[in-house]
């Protein structure tokens, strides 16, 4: 299957509730996997994107768009 890479910038909401990422984040691997994507990793990063998760999904139609 591809793999592919999402980059994500948090907004200020988003960096006061940091403490809840992880949370939020194990609701979207639950989520990724109804539509069968596989998470493979996810990152807070520092720099330009605050963000990344690495996923395997069978077409790119299938990876959610934001």
């Amino acid at each position: 299957m591809p793999v592919y890479i999402g980059l994500y910038r948090f907004t200020e909401e988003g960096r006061q509730q940091v403490k809840t990422f992880a949370d939020r984040m194990d609701a979207a691997k639950a989520n990724a996997a109804k539509l069968g994507i596989k998470v493979l990793g996810q990152y807070v990063t520092l720099g330009e994107y605050d963000a990344i998760t690495i996923v395997e999904a069978p077409a790119a139609p299938t990876v959610p768009k934001r």
